[in-house]
């Protein structure tokens, strides 16, 4: 069954399940021009995830939207890790309904800050742990399952990179971008049913095309992540 997630552009939360998705995750005080999932699987199939919004801070509404409400998450980050944490389970629950894998949303934190890539942007990120987001088979890690049919705007991109000492052996469908220990697809797109799917072997088995893995974990990745939304404001 085609269980359609759709990656909106919200600060306080990300999946839901549609209908509902649009009217119940709308944007909480800001809308950010770009939104980037990392998504960092590790051998045991748990991931870590990092999500990152952007909002252009070009404007004087824009520069007192955003610091109201950095100052509302600085005040109480409680409140939003809480709101947040509740969304991800009702994703991670029907993840888990249709995997018939045990999934818990753990570790949830949030941080705002500014940047200058040189345009000033408003940046909010949250951090959390998805444990068996991977499907195990054997050796083999494939990632997809929990978000089939994902649907990416076209301000959202989804990257995901595999664990050190392994390689990438096949990815459906094909990526917009294939780093040494990546890949990444660009919205807007309509996943459709059984993607996006992605298998990881260990380094060396039959069948695997190149020697990538994600030497340093998820700082390398969410280094990766920050050069590709620099660039993304680049061109913007």
């Amino acid at each position: 069954m085609r269980r359609a997630l759709l990656a909106v552009v919200v600060v306080a939360g990300l999946l839901a399940t549609p209908p509902a998705a649009s009217a119940q995750l709308q944007p909480d005080g800001i809308d950010p021009d770009d939104v980037l999932l990392a998504v960092s699987v590790e051998e045991s199939g748990d991931a870590t995830w990092t999500i990152t919004y952007r909002v252009r801070l070009d404007t004087n509404e824009t520069e007192a939207a955003f610091s109201s409400y950095r100052s509302d998450v600085e005040s109480d980050p409680a409140t939003y890790r809480e709101r947040f944490h509740n969304r991800m389970n009702a994703t991670a629950e029907d993840a888990s309904a249709a995997t018939g894998r045990e999934m818990a949303i753990r570790n949830v934190s949030v941080s705002v800050d500014r940047e200058e890539l040189p345009q000033a942007y408003g940046v909010v990120t949250y951090r959390f742990r998805w444990t068996n987001f991977a499907a195990t088979e054997g050796d083999a890690l494939v990632v997809g399952d929990a978000i089939d049919g994902l649907l990416l705007d076209n301000e959202t991109a989804l990257f995901v990179g595999w664990p050190s000492g392994y390689e990438r052996e096949s990815v459906t469908p094909p990526p917009t971008e294939t780093r040494e220990n990546a890949v990444l697809w660009e919205g807007p797109r309509s996943f459709a049913s059984g993607e996006p799917r992605a298998r990881f072997v260990p380094a060396g088995a039959d069948g695997g095309p190149d020697g990538g893995g994600l030497p340093g974990g998820v700082p390398l990745l969410a280094a990766a992540a920050v050069l590709l939304l620099a660039g993304v404001g680049a061109v913007a």
